[in-house]
């Protein structure tokens, strides 16, 4: 069923099925009763979602959410920061990526760079 919004890329929490939604501009969303609602300006160019119970200290009942972005310029780099959701804070940790996923079981984050090596 279609749904009101728009985005570029989604990842839901595997384990309370809420939809994060990044927009073109690098904005993230969170599904709210029927609709988008903008969780923070920003400049993400790509989103992942682990499940809550993967990351229960940093205080996000929302699911362990995880970005790639946030440079500082108007066009990503091919590689960017790596950030996760930390009591309602992006908090940046080691490492560089173009894309972020993460696992649905133990909210393992799985990363690719720009030369399309796989890590996590």
């Amino acid at each position: 069923m279609k749904q009101p919004g728009t985005g570029s890329q989604i990842a839901v929490s595997p384990d309370i099925g809420i939809p994060w939604v990044l927009k073109a501009d690098g904005s993230i969303y969170i599904w709210n009763t029927g609709g988008l609602v903008k969780y923070t300006t920003g400049c993400a160019t790509s989103i992942g979602v682990g499940p809550f119970t993967a990351a229960p200290e940093f205080g996000d009942a929302l699911g362990d959410v995880w970005i790639t972005g946030c440079n500082g310029g108007s066009v990503p780099p091919a590689d960017s920061s790596i950030y996760q959701l930390q009591f309602g804070k992006w908090v940046h940790v080691p490492g560089n990526a173009s894309e972020i996923a993460v696992s649905p079981d133990l909210g393992v984050p799985w990363i690719i760079n720009s030369s399309g090596k796989v890590s996590r």
